[in-house]
């Protein structure tokens, strides 16, 4: 969940990750003839990427540290991070960006 409040190389290396967890899981469900699991299907995420990084940004780890922030301060540096990534993620977005250009900042996997 901290991963979007991470510098932004490292939050975007475990982004690809988590995505290519997730993807190989619905290959392998594909392959055994079951249902894909939500967020786990290759072909429709792959072109959703930013998208799905600003959903579960807004609806996860923003609200989050929101409130870990009102207890804890020194959580503002991580919220300060996590909207400059947000940033990141809404000119993808505008950019309509393949999942290679996303990562391309990381070079080859």
């Amino acid at each position: 969940v901290s991963n979007p409040a991470r510098p932004q190389p490292i939050a975007l290396e475990w982004s690809r990750r988590v995505l290519m967890e997730f993807w190989a899981q619905g290959d392998e469900e594909r392959r055994l003839g079951l249902e894909v699991s939500p967020l786990c299907d290759r072909a429709g995420g792959m072109a959703a990427v930013p998208q799905g990084q600003l959903g579960f940004i807004s609806f996860i780890v923003r609200p989050l540290l929101t409130q870990v922030e009102q207890i804890i301060s020194e959580v503002s540096l991580a919220t300060t991070q996590l909207e400059d990534n947000v940033k990141y993620w809404e000119k993808k977005k505008e950019e309509k960006a393949s999942f290679q250009e996303c990562f391309a900042v990381l070079g080859a996997p």
